[in-house]
Protein backbone atom coordinates (compact mmCIF):
# COMPACT_ATOMS: atom_id res chain seq x y z
CA UNK A 1 0.00 0.00 0.00
CA UNK A 2 0.92 3.61 -0.43
CA UNK A 3 2.22 5.66 2.46
CA UNK A 4 -0.13 8.53 3.23
CA UNK A 5 0.86 11.43 5.48
CA UNK A 6 -1.66 14.10 6.44
CA UNK A 7 -0.19 17.57 6.22
CA UNK A 8 -1.65 20.67 7.86
CA UNK A 9 -1.13 24.26 6.78
CA UNK A 10 0.44 26.31 9.56
CA UNK A 11 0.87 29.62 7.71
CA UNK A 12 -1.84 31.17 9.90
CA UNK A 13 0.27 30.34 12.98
CA UNK A 14 3.77 30.90 11.63
CA UNK A 15 5.57 29.79 8.46
CA UNK A 16 7.59 26.61 9.04
CA UNK A 17 9.76 24.23 7.11
CA UNK A 18 8.65 20.62 7.31
CA UNK A 19 11.06 17.79 8.02
CA UNK A 20 8.66 15.38 6.34
CA UNK A 21 9.46 14.75 2.65
CA UNK A 22 5.72 14.44 1.97
CA UNK A 23 4.71 17.94 3.09
CA UNK A 24 5.20 21.28 1.41
CA UNK A 25 7.17 24.04 3.19
CA UNK A 26 4.96 25.70 5.78
CA UNK A 27 3.05 22.50 6.53
CA UNK A 28 3.24 20.24 9.58
CA UNK A 29 3.20 16.46 9.24
CA UNK A 30 0.40 15.00 11.34
CA UNK A 31 2.66 12.11 12.33
CA UNK A 32 4.52 14.47 14.68
CA UNK A 33 7.73 15.01 12.70
CA UNK A 34 9.23 18.44 13.09
CA UNK A 35 10.88 19.62 16.24
CA UNK A 36 9.62 22.75 18.00
CA UNK A 37 6.41 22.95 16.01
CA UNK A 38 2.95 23.72 17.29
CA UNK A 39 0.35 21.00 16.75
CA UNK A 40 -2.22 21.58 13.99
CA UNK A 41 -4.95 22.51 16.48
CA UNK A 42 -2.84 25.27 18.10
CA UNK A 43 -4.52 28.57 17.50
CA UNK A 44 -7.87 26.93 16.85
CA UNK A 45 -9.11 27.85 20.32
CA UNK A 46 -10.74 31.30 20.33
CA UNK A 47 -9.15 34.07 22.34
CA UNK A 48 -5.59 35.15 22.82
CA UNK A 49 -2.89 32.92 24.23
CA UNK A 50 -2.71 33.31 27.98
CA UNK A 51 -6.34 34.37 28.39
CA UNK A 52 -8.62 32.36 30.60
CA UNK A 53 -12.41 32.32 30.84
CA UNK A 54 -13.94 34.65 33.41
CA UNK A 55 -14.82 31.87 35.86
CA UNK A 56 -11.23 30.56 35.87
CA UNK A 57 -9.81 34.06 36.35
CA UNK A 58 -12.16 34.62 39.30
CA UNK A 59 -11.17 31.27 40.84
CA UNK A 60 -7.46 31.99 40.42
CA UNK A 61 -7.85 35.45 41.96
CA UNK A 62 -9.03 33.92 45.26
CA UNK A 63 -6.41 33.41 47.98
CA UNK A 64 -5.17 29.82 48.33
CA UNK A 65 -6.84 29.48 51.74
CA UNK A 66 -10.24 30.37 50.32
CA UNK A 67 -9.72 28.02 47.37
CA UNK A 68 -8.68 25.25 49.75
CA UNK A 69 -11.60 25.77 52.11
CA UNK A 70 -14.20 25.90 49.36
CA UNK A 71 -12.82 22.93 47.42
CA UNK A 72 -12.34 20.81 50.56
CA UNK A 73 -16.00 21.24 51.55
CA UNK A 74 -17.16 20.34 48.03
CA UNK A 75 -14.84 17.31 47.78
CA UNK A 76 -15.69 16.08 51.30
CA UNK A 77 -19.45 16.30 50.69
CA UNK A 78 -19.19 14.71 47.25
CA UNK A 79 -17.07 11.84 48.58
CA UNK A 80 -19.34 11.44 51.61
CA UNK A 81 -22.27 10.98 49.24
CA UNK A 82 -20.35 8.56 47.01
CA UNK A 83 -19.18 6.46 49.96
CA UNK A 84 -22.60 6.45 51.61
CA UNK A 85 -24.91 6.01 48.61
CA UNK A 86 -22.77 4.23 46.05
CA UNK A 87 -20.48 2.09 48.21
CA UNK A 88 -23.11 1.61 50.96
CA UNK A 89 -20.76 2.54 53.82
CA UNK A 90 -22.16 3.37 57.28
CA UNK A 91 -22.68 7.11 57.77
CA UNK A 92 -19.80 7.57 60.25
CA UNK A 93 -17.39 5.78 57.91
CA UNK A 94 -18.64 7.74 54.88
CA UNK A 95 -17.98 10.99 56.78
CA UNK A 96 -14.51 9.80 57.76
CA UNK A 97 -13.69 8.69 54.21
CA UNK A 98 -15.01 11.98 52.82
CA UNK A 99 -12.62 13.94 55.04
CA UNK A 100 -9.66 11.61 54.46
CA UNK A 101 -10.15 11.44 50.68
CA UNK A 102 -11.09 15.12 50.33
CA UNK A 103 -7.76 16.40 51.69
CA UNK A 104 -5.47 15.01 48.96
CA UNK A 105 -7.92 15.97 46.23
CA UNK A 106 -7.93 19.51 47.57
CA UNK A 107 -4.12 19.57 47.56
CA UNK A 108 -4.07 18.33 43.96
CA UNK A 109 -6.56 21.00 42.91
CA UNK A 110 -4.54 23.75 44.61
CA UNK A 111 -1.31 22.58 42.97
CA UNK A 112 -2.97 22.37 39.56
CA UNK A 113 -4.49 25.84 39.95
CA UNK A 114 -1.15 27.37 40.91
CA UNK A 115 0.59 25.61 38.02
CA UNK A 116 -1.98 26.71 35.43
CA UNK A 117 -1.84 30.30 36.73
CA UNK A 118 1.96 30.24 36.49
CA UNK A 119 1.89 28.86 32.93
CA UNK A 120 -0.66 31.44 31.82
CA UNK A 121 1.27 34.33 33.35
CA UNK A 122 4.58 33.22 31.85
CA UNK A 123 2.99 32.84 28.42
CA UNK A 124 4.08 29.31 27.58
CA UNK A 125 3.28 25.69 28.25
CA UNK A 126 6.25 25.25 30.61
CA UNK A 127 7.19 28.84 31.28
CA UNK A 128 9.54 31.13 29.43
CA UNK A 129 12.46 28.74 29.50
CA UNK A 130 10.55 25.96 27.74
CA UNK A 131 10.68 23.67 30.77
CA UNK A 132 14.47 23.54 30.96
Amino acid sequence: GALAVACHDLHQIRPLQSTSPFCEPGEYAADGHGEGRKPPYAGAVPGHAGEAPELIRRWESLPAGVQGGASFVVFALLLLFINFAVFNQPLWRAILYGVIEGAPLTAILLAATANERRKRQSGGPDGQDGGR
